[in-house]
């Protein structure tokens, strides 16, 4: 090789986001003017520059370029000592080559990115977030996730409540929300907490989230038991005012005597009032006829059996009056739903996972669904149990409007655990406590006949 290369600042430190520079220097030992192109080899080529990349020179001259090492913010380059090499080549003589090595080392840089979701649960007994935690950083951390509560009114279950992130890596913590006292009726109370993501060497990242309260009974059982109230009290007063039978008139000593006055002396005249022969005989008004009433749909009610079905429950809702609890239920849920759900999960007609646990109400003809103001129509309403089953989260709703507009709402807790119920039976796992619904009272406000009811046999996942 006909030039000499050497390399100032062999080694040197450099933090992400900042720069560092180091020089190289070549001097021509040949015997005419040449030309040389300068770079940088190895993982530290991606984020170094050159400058200049070529010089020329005369025998015996020397010229300097600078090198100029830039590591990215984030998890590339990973903190630690990267070896570089700076290639000198003739342009005259590309086989003609020198290779001087150096060393950078990425400092240390921690940056932790983390989110809850969803912002505010709901539940009578219980709310579910789930803490994601980014590691933005350039080496791995270990962060500890820590709920706080500082009006005690909330207890938390963090699983796991430790994560142990590579650069660029993301890991998520269930979290479980209980409030410490219950109440059966009135409005919801919401109860802010905090969370504090915690790593050491970095600030800790706070989060703010809250868990809507609602009472043990739905709010609107106490105006359903006051209508069944009301018509029992009516029903009664009827009872015992209009139906009863008229009792027959007894005879007085006053009204004997009236019976035996003799009849008029034939001088009297009797006047009495009698219909003219060419009079038509009284006609009796008929009773207005009935309407025709509205064709009632057909109900489908088909519990899918998935693996994790197949695995830990039993199908014993089989007799008539079971399944049209399950699917007044169904129905009366279509006409109440909740809150609008963000999480993952059913979307749609789609195919069944495996570890959901889908009930299928499905109708001949369309049939009416309400949430808050909305109203709209579906033929096919599916609520997956499985969240609240499993204690990861709340039970949801899926349906298609007619307008081809998908929908997802929450369902209540007690309610679908309620559900989930009358349909299976448990084979190994406990099922979450809840509050008994009053099934009598929801068949009573939708009064759905036995006849219309058919149940399919449940098919595997396709």
């Amino acid at each position: 090789m006909s030039a000499v290369v050497t390399l100032a600042n062999a080694a040197l430190e450099v933090d992400p986001g900042s720069s560092r520079d180091a020089i190289v220097r070549v001097r021509n030992t040949g015997q005419i003017v040449d030309r040389f192109s300068i770079e940088i080899l190895g993982k530290a080529a991606a984020w170094a520059t050159v400058s200049p990349s070529t010089v020329s020179l005369f025998p015996g001259a020397e010229e300097s370029a600078k090198l100029t090492f830039s590591p990215p913010t984030g998890p590339s380059p990973r903190a630690g000592r990267i070896v570089f090499g700076v290639r000198v080549r003739s342009i005259g003589h590309p086989a003609d080559s020198v290779v001087e090595e150096g060393a950078v080392t990425v400092l240390p840089a921690t940056a932790t990115k983390a989110a809850i979701v969803p912002q505010t649960s709901r539940g009578s007994r219980a709310g579910h977030h789930e803490v994601t935690v980014t590691n933005a950083g350039n080496l791995p951390i270990e962060v500890t996730i820590q709920p706080a509560d500082p009006d005690r009114q909330l207890s938390f279950d963090a699983r796991p409540s430790r994560l142990v992130l590579e650069p660029g890596a993301t890991g998520s913590v269930r979290l479980g929300v209980r409030p410490n006292e219950t109440f059966y009726l009135g409005a919801s109370q919401s109860k802010p907490f905090g969370v504090v993501v915690a790593n050491r060497g970095q600030a800790p990242v706070e989060l703010r989230a809250s868990m809507l309260q609602r009472a043990l009974l739905p709010s609107w059982l106490p105006k359903a038991v006051g209508a069944v109230l009301v018509l029992g009290i009516a029903g009664g007063v009827m009872a015992a005012t209009v139906l009863q039978p008229t009792p027959a008139p007894s005879l007085t000593p006053a009204s004997t005597a009236a019976a035996q006055v003799p009849s008029p002396p034939p001088s009297a005249t009797l006047v009495v009032e009698s219909t003219p022969p060419s009079a038509s005989p009284i006609d009796v008004p008929s009773s207005p006829a009935s309407p025709i009433p509205t064709p009632l749909s057909s109900f489908t009610l088909e519990p899918i059996t998935t693996d994790v079905v197949s695995t830990n429950f039993e199908l014993v809702c089989l007799e008539a009056i079971c399944q049209a609890d399950v699917i007044n239920g169904m129905r009366f849920l279509a006409a109440n739903l909740q809150d609008t759900y963000f999480g993952g999960g059913l979307s749609g007609t789609t195919n069944f996972e495996a570890t959901q646990v889908p009930v299928v109400l499905q109708a001949d003809t369309p049939f009416q669904w309400k949430q808050g103001d909305s109203v709209g129509t579906t033929d096919r309403f599916v609520v997956d149990l499985a969240p609240v089953v499993f204690g990861i989260g709340p039970a949801y709703a899926v349906l298609v409007d007619d307008t081809a507009l998908l929908h997802r709402n929450y369902v209540p807790d007690d309610f679908a655990l309620q559900l989930f119920d009358r349909l299976y039976d448990s084979k190994a796992m406990p099922v979450p406590t809840y509050t008994p619904i009053d099934w009598g009272i929801v068949r009573d406000q939708v009064r759905l006949p036995v006849d219309r009811i058919f149940v399919a046999v449940p098919t595997p996942t396709p």
